[in-house]
């Protein structure tokens, strides 16, 4: 075991001239870098037991290759920390592997301040802990199909992510207890915002997830494990909660500048265990600003009013109340809501919304909806 020290030159880290004294780190070996220590590039063959990044002013950039850090039969450092990567560090779609066989906790202290920025971890084995906040493009966290459980605790810290948070592969843990995900969504992307494969937890009690932006956020391949009690605010303008997969949310908190959307695909359950509260700005109370449709929600316990809303082929079920209220849409079939409210007007064939009064409007854009002699 032996520190290496990033050379001024830096360069590639498997040649020597990206060292000082011209010795490449190895898995036995901790790296830590000077104020003039070049920029250095991670490609495949990349190791090191531990990496310290106090101080140094370059960038570390991954050009396909994972920074290997820990190996499965060595020790970590004397502090057992793994990683230590300070804010103001600059960093380009890196990607690490960690390895941890140890019956200690591995901590890493790791901040990428730029949510442009790709951040990949292809965890093997054993159980390591965030100590901090930490920004990126995209997480994913890719399982080794070990026989003992993966765990990447990221409890009480905030994550701030633009596409997602991935996690692959068998016996994986990610614990978000507490912490608070922030979607900085400004475009669509083809892949989930929260995708987890079979066999794997995602334990998100406490958690809150805040959605910002326009873009479509998708949730999916969440049947298999519980979640854990958690939260959904959303803030932004236009957006869309795709869920793909049966989830239960506790809390969930529409508060969008105008308008927003929740789909559910036919089959799938959006389950509430808590409230489910949707919110306009006075300006625009007489619009609506949120459509549901599709799938399932269920719902148990108070009775629950939507204001505002058009709801397509929904179904309602559980043993609370669900009340639509002033200013609300039907269409197609959506069983166990109750209108409730001021005046109405029905037109059957073309859903004629023209006479509003002072309690709102309803009105049905499907046939059967009311039982008229």
């Amino acid at each position: 075991m032996a520190i290496r020290i990033i050379s001024n030159a830096g360069g590639n880290w498997t040649t020597a001239a990206c060292w000082v004294g011209g010795l490449i780190a190895s898995t036995e070996d901790d790296v830590y870098a000077s104020a003039t220590s070049g920029n250095v590039t991670i490609q495949s063959g990349s190791y090191c037991r531990s990496i310290d990044l106090t101080g140094y002013n370059g960038t570390i950039t991954s050009n396909g290759g994972d920074l290997v850090i820990g190996y499965q039969t060595l020790t970590r450092r004397s502090d057992n920390v793994a990683a230590y990567i300070p804010a103001g560090i600059k960093m380009t779609t890196m990607r690490f592997t960690f390895y941890n066989l140890t019956p200690v906790e591995t901590t890493i202290y790791l901040i990428s301040p730029d949510v442009t920025k790709l951040m990949s971890f292809s965890v093997v084995s054993g159980s390591f802990k965030m100590l901090n906040d930490i920004s990126a493009f995209q997480f994913t966290f890719n399982g080794q199909y070990q026989a003992t459980p993966l765990v990447f605790n990221f409890d009480g810290h905030t994550l701030n992510t633009i596409s997602g948070i991935v996690l692959n592969g068998l016996y994986n843990t990610i614990l978000l207890q507490a912490c608070v995900i922030n979607y900085l969504y400004y475009a669509s992307y083809s892949y989930p915002a929260l995708n987890v494969s079979a066999s794997s937890v995602f334990n998100m009690e406490g958690a809150l997830i805040n959605y910002y932006g326009t873009p479509v956020l998708t949730i999916t391949n969440l049947t298999a494990n519980p979640w854990g009690s958690f939260d959904i605010a959303y803030y932004g303008n236009g957006g869309t909660f795709a869920i793909a997969s049966n989830i239960s949310v506790r809390n969930f908190y529409l508060l969008p500048v105008s308008v927003c959307y929740i789909t559910i695909t036919t089959n799938k359950t959006l389950t509430l265990t808590g409230d489910f509260y949707i919110h306009q700005t006075a300006a625009l109370q007489a619009n609506i600003n949120c459509w549901i449709s599709g799938g399932t929600i269920y719902k148990n316990g108070s009775t629950q009013d939507l204001y505002y809303v058009y709801v397509t082929n929904t179904v309602f079920t559980g043993t609370s109340i669900w009340n639509l209220r002033n200013n609300s849409t039907l269409s197609g079939t959506c069983t166990g809501l109750n209108m409730i409210g001021g005046a109405f007007c029905v037109d059957i064939e073309n859903g004629d919304d023209t006479v509003p009064t002072a309690l709102g409007w309803w009105k049905t854009l499907y046939s059967g909806h009311f039982q008229l002699a």
